[in-house]
């Protein structure tokens, strides 16, 4: 697990209830590891980035990636929002 080094303590406070939630939802024994010796940068918001199987694996869960992937998932609503309906549209989600 990464995070930046101002939140370590943060992260290490409440790593452990977090892998027991997961334990007891998932029914999977899972080990937490924060790397010392790498940070996440310090630019971002916040967050963590978790990596399983020698780092194969990657989940970024910083509030950078969470904004971006709510940005374009809102960009049709925002849009009508601005704009109104666009009446050539054939379909709406």
């Amino acid at each position: 697990m990464y995070c930046r080094r101002s939140d370590v303590d943060l992260v290490r406070a409440v790593v452990g209830s977090a892998a027991s939630r997961y334990e007891k939802d998932m029914k999977h024994k899972v080990t937490v590891n924060i790397d010392g010796q790498s940070y996440l940068s310090e630019e971002i918001a916040g967050g963590v980035e978790l990596a399983a199987n020698e780092g194969r694996i990657r989940c970024v869960n910083t509030l950078d990636s969470r904004l971006e992937q709510l940005q374009t998932a809102m960009l049709p609503e925002i849009r009508t929002m601005l704009f109104g309906v666009n009446e050539s549209r054939a379909f709406y989600h």
